[in-house]
């Protein structure tokens, strides 16, 4: 979907896949309101697929982009060990 994101300008990106709903916040603000939904919410979570192990990436549509400062966070569902290496040591 288009953004509202115009010209050259810095913007602070926030982006959420959760439980079916993809949420976009630009500079703070939700242009797409509450997000959108995918899915119809029934049945179990599908398993993880190749796609959902490999590396995340950023892509633009007649867009050049500079990213900096960019955190990307993942539930224990995706990752290859039930419990997250950190914890595992207390």
């Amino acid at each position: 979907m288009p953004t509202p994101l115009k010209d050259t300008a810095r913007h602070r990106l926030v982006f959420a896949n959760v439980d079916e709903r993809l949420t976009l916040w630009v500079d703070g603000t939700t242009p797409y309101m509450d997000g959108r939904e995918y899915g119809d919410g029934s049945g179990p979570r599908p398993l993880p697929t190749a796609a959902d192990l490999e590396p995340a990436a950023i892509a633009t549509e007649n867009a050049s982009v500079v990213v900096d400062d960019l955190v990307l966070k993942r539930d224990i569902y995706y990752t290859q060990h039930a419990v997250m290496p950190e914890l595992a040591e207390e």
